[in-house]
């Protein structure tokens, strides 16, 4: 396998009171090792799904998600935060998440 990111068919569906909200619906994509890519779309189109399933903070509801040659889908808790902990990065958009409002860019990044 040579992508550093794939996911093949994948599906997401978020559980709301009682029913289903479909996030993703058989998603495929494949990203070589090495190349810059942006998701873009308009809100709801499923583009912080797709981002949380290659973080390793959520899994797929069907289909399989890659990242680095590990199939997602098949670590535990433990291994997805060591996952997350050795190999990925987040940084939310929400200055309640993690932003510092006085910081420059580069500063909340560092």
């Amino acid at each position: 396998m040579n992508d550093h990111i794939r996911l093949d068919r994948v599906y997401k569906i978020h559980s709301v009171a009682t029913t289903g909200v479909a996030a993703l619906g058989g998603v495929s994509l494949s990203i070589p090792r090495g190349t810059f890519t942006a998701i873009v779309g308009p809100s709801g189109a499923g583009k912080s799904s797709i981002l949380n399933l290659i973080g390793g903070v959520d899994i797929p509801t069907a289909g399989t998600v890659w990242v680095d040659g590990r199939d997602l889908q098949l670590l535990d808790d433990r291994e997805r935060s060591a996952f997350r902990r050795e190999l990925i990065g987040f940084l939310w958009q929400g200055a309640a998440r993690n932003l510092v409002p006085y910081l420059t860019a580069v500063q909340n990044v560092e």
